[in-house]
């Protein structure tokens, strides 16, 4: 399951990346994905803008850590 949260020509995407709007945006995502009957249930993979300052990656790093996520990090 793949879900983008960065486009450039799509406005108001950044916004879901604040950490406010990104917790319950990812446990719902992580709820429907684990309500599937398929097993092994598939990955969830975020695309994230790659210019997210310090702090941004800090506060998405504390939403995977609050939500015992894994995390990956692709450039």
């Amino acid at each position: 399951i793949e879900f983008k949260l960065f486009q450039p020509e799509q406005s108001g995407l950044r916004d879901l990346q604040k950490k406010d709007n990104l917790k319950p945006l990812l446990v719902a995502v992580i709820n429907a994905r684990n309500n599937l009957s398929v097993n092994p249930k598939p990955l969830v993979f975020i695309k994230l803008a790659p210019d997210l300052t310090y702090q941004e990656k800090k506060d998405i790093a504390n939403v995977v850590w609050d939500l015992k996520v894994s995390l990956k990090f692709q450039r």
